[in-house]
């Protein structure tokens, strides 16, 4: 058996590459999921590795590097995710994954990126280890409950007592969070595309931050224009000027928060948050999970609002030889929302 490692054709290799994530990752994986991820990307064209049996003229693996334009300490560069990484089950043996990554390094290392990231699953990290990379932090996932009916019914039973208690749980759910934020601030959900005003947030908030740029053109891209999910803004102005926003996903049990910014200021944090924490109380939702990396300032705002560490994900960075100083005791803000999907 004779693999070989080269760099895929996103137009020759397409079928091939669908169907192989179909199988043996994310059965999501369609042409309009390959079209809106690896080719309508604002920031460029993916990169996709694939390791083929040479003797069978078969892929049995891929891995994508998609561009991300990032910031490392506050610096704008031309960086990537490392996405969608799957290795066939009679292949999956050390030697044809370190092919893979070995791939995506020597695009990273040859100039095409300064700095890669990626979120591995855990049977990757020691490949990464084998390569020399371990993980720089873990992304948490953090829940809070909304609703406390199915919650204490499930545990307790669907007795009156129980349904009194949850009712008045969810009274004081509800009305905890139940203030207007202070001054000229509005915070309210907006539907319309992001505008220049979304880069200008981006580009003063971002202080010396590593980081995704959330340009206007990658918001609409990656959260107005998915290729399957709907994602809601809710914006916070002062003035009528943009100060922040939270991006999330509904679900009637577990609703998601994907990416927030917001200007330095810890009280908008936390008022944006409480503000999406009533919006989704109000719609039923049973519970609100966002995610964050374990150093960021956003995991120790969650915990304070009550929410719970669930799991945790690796979080890996890849930098070029020349990036590798810059990233010494960098502040590192990446989140959910910075994934592949």
């Amino acid at each position: 058996m004779t693999v070989i490692a080269r760099l895929g054709d996103l137009i020759a290799d397409r079928n091939d590459i669908i169907s192989g994530l179909q199988e043996h990752l994310n059965p999501l994986t369609n042409d309009q999921r390959y079209d809106w991820l690896y080719l309508d990307n604002p920031d460029g064209h993916a990169r996709v590795w694939v390791i083929e049996d040479a003797e069978r003229e078969k892929i049995v693996g891929t891995t994508a590097l998609l561009p991300r334009s990032l910031y490392i300490n506050g610096t704008k560069v031309s960086g990537c995710v490392i996405a969608d990484t799957w290795v066939h089950p009679d292949y999956r043996v050390l030697g044809p994954a370190l092919k893979l990554q070995r791939g995506c390094l020597a695009d990273i290392s040859s100039g095409h990126f300064r700095l890669g990231y990626d979120f591995p699953r855990q049977a990757m990290i020691a490949i990464y280890k084998r390569l020399g990379f371990t993980p720089r932090d873990t992304l948490v996932d953090y829940v809070r409950l909304l609703n406390l009916d199915s919650f204490l019914t499930n545990r307790l039973g669907n007795y009156a007592p129980v349904r009194l208690v949850a009712k008045a749980g969810n009274f004081v759910i509800r009305n905890v969070f139940a203030n207007a934020p202070q001054g000229e601030t509005t915070i309210e959900l907006e539907s319309t595309a992001c505008g220049d005003e979304y880069t200008i947030l981006q580009e003063a908030t971002v202080g010396d931050s590593t980081c995704v740029a959330r340009t206007a053109q990658y918001l609409n891209w990656r959260y107005r224009k998915h290729f399957h999910q709907q994602h809601e803004f809710l914006v916070a102005r002062r003035a009528g000027r943009l100060v922040g926003y939270i991006v999330f996903v509904d679900d009637p049990f577990r609703a998601l928060g994907v990416d927030i910014v917001c200007e330095d200021d810890e009280t908008l944090y936390r008022e944006l948050l409480k503000c999406l924490i009533l919006e989704l109380t109000r719609r039923g939702c049973q519970s609100l999970q966002f995610s964050a990396l374990s150093s960021d300032r956003l995991a120790n705002t969650l915990r304070t609002l009550h929410f719970r560490p669930m799991s945790e994900t690796p979080f890996v960075l890849l930098p070029a030889d020349e990036a590798v100083a810059e990233l010494e005791g960098c502040k590192c803000s990446f989140m959910i929302g910075q994934e592949a999907d």
